[in-house]
């Protein structure tokens, strides 16, 4: 049939097609009774080109989920993930209320959470430092050596997290608090009163113009409160007097291996007194470390710096 005659389809008075004539005749024996096709009955005609309109609404749906799928990929790929290079400028990322990632190519991950501000400064062949005003980031940094240890950097308002190989989450509270949970690895939690050790498993807050001493998450009860009177203490400027007592019995209740992270805390106190209580506690619980020496009056004594790597190994992996 030719297109110039395909209206005798739907009006027999418009010119007639040969090869349709032909295939009525064909099927004329095969025809219901002998009643001719009532014009006025047929539905009305669509334009020419036109597609039924369930066909129609089935194109414009396929079309519309495309668009979507399309968008969706798009935002993903480029809305909610920022790739950074070595020496790229400076900027800031934001998230409302979703999520975002920044990465570092394959060093270093970092998942913004809801309501977050994180500035980029710089990534140089030394340092990857970022800046949390606000908000909460998750971070995983790859292990030496494909990432040397303090090559990754995040200030927060009061302090400075520094990398030591490890995965960690990061949350800079409203009203100033900051928290910081170590997954694998460990960081320091620097700021200038005081540097804190923070070990898998371990978890440090913030409160005023010092982090508190680290616990493991499973170290709570009677340890937790007697090692948070001792940060108060140490923050109020308490006579010594007062701070050696305490210490004497915060140690009492370290009885784990997992315990010893306060006492390893407690190595680096001023007070000699202290350093003194927390080293016996830590001999009668994990022993001495390798390098130790022995005075002469039989007390062991080692640097926090040769008790660190011992304690780890062997007291606060979990076991």
């Amino acid at each position: 049939m030719t297109d110039r005659h395909d209206d005798y389809l739907w009006d027999p008075a418009q010119p007639p097609d040969p090869e349709l004539q032909a295939l009525e005749r064909a099927l004329r024996s095969l025809r219901r009774g002998d009643v001719p096709l009532d014009p006025a009955r047929l539905p009305p005609r669509a334009p020419r080109g036109a597609l039924p309109s369930p066909q129609r609404f089935r194109v414009a749906a396929a079309a519309v989920a495309i668009a979507a799928a399309l968008l969706v990929a798009l935002w993903f790929a480029v809305g909610d993930r920022q790739e950074l290079a070595p020496g790229a400028e400076p900027r800031t990322f934001v998230t409302a209320a979703g999520k975002r990632t920044v990465q570092l190519g394959d060093l270093v991950s970092i998942e913004l959470g809801p309501d977050t501000e994180l500035l980029f400064e710089h990534w140089r062949a030394d340092q990857a430092l970022f800046r949390l005003r606000r908000g909460a980031i998750g971070v995983r940094v790859a292990p030496p050596p494909a990432v040397q240890k303090r090559f990754f950097c995040v200030d927060t308002p009061r302090g400075s997290v520094v990398d030591l190989g490890c995965k960690y989450e990061l949350r800079v509270k409203p009203g100033g608090g900051e928290y910081v949970r170590v997954i694998e690895g460990a960081v320091e939690f620097a700021y200038p009163a005081r540097t804190v050790f923070v070990p898998a498993g371990a978890s440090c807050s913030v409160g005023g113009d010092r982090p508190a001493t680290p616990l493991f998450a499973d170290r709570d009860g009677m340890l937790a409160e007697y090692v948070g009177k001792f940060d108060a203490m140490t923050a109020l400027k308490t006579p010594d007097g007062d701070r050696i007592k305490l210490a004497e019995v915060l140690a009492e209740h370290c009885t784990t291996g997992r315990d010893t992270l306060p006492l390893w805390h407690l190595l680096r106190d001023p007070l000699p007194e202290v350093r003194y209580v927390a080293e016996q506690r830590l001999l009668e619980i994990a022993g001495p470390p390798p390098g130790a020496l022995q005075g002469k009056s039989g007390d062991v004594h080692a640097e926090p710096e040769e008790w660190l790597p011992f304690l780890r190994m062997n007291a606060w992996l979990r076991q």
